[in-house]
C-alpha cells in the first residue's frame, strides 16, 4: 500500500533524498512503527505524529492513502 508522508524539521533528515513529502510503499496491515523502522527514525528521536490530521500512537495501523506527518516537538514561552 501507498501512504504519503510529510517530515518537518530536524526530520527531514531521514526523507529519502531530502524530500521533505514523499511517497512510501508499506506491506499491507503496516503500522506506524513499520514505518518508523523503514525510515531509520530512532524511537529515541521526540516527534510528534498525526495520520491524517489525528495524533496516534506508534502502534497505530496505517491505511492505503494515509496522511502521516512527522515533526519535531515545539517548544515556546
Amino acid at each position: 500500500m501507498m501512504v504519503t508522508v510529510k517530515l518537518f524539521n530536524q526530520l527531514q533528515r531521514f526523507a529519502p533524498a531530502g524530500q521533505g513529502v514523499f511517497e512510501e510503499r508499506l506491506p499491507s496491515g503496516a503500522s506506524l512503527n513499520d514505518l518508523l523502522r523503514q525510515l531509520k527514525i530512532p524511537a529515541t528521536v521526540p516527534r510528534t505524529t498525526l495520520v491524517n490530521g489525528r495524533r496516534v500512537a506508534d502502534d497505530a495501523q496505517l491505511a492505503a492513502n494515509d496522511e502521516i506527518v512527522l515533526m519535531s516537538p515545539i517548544e515556546g514561552g
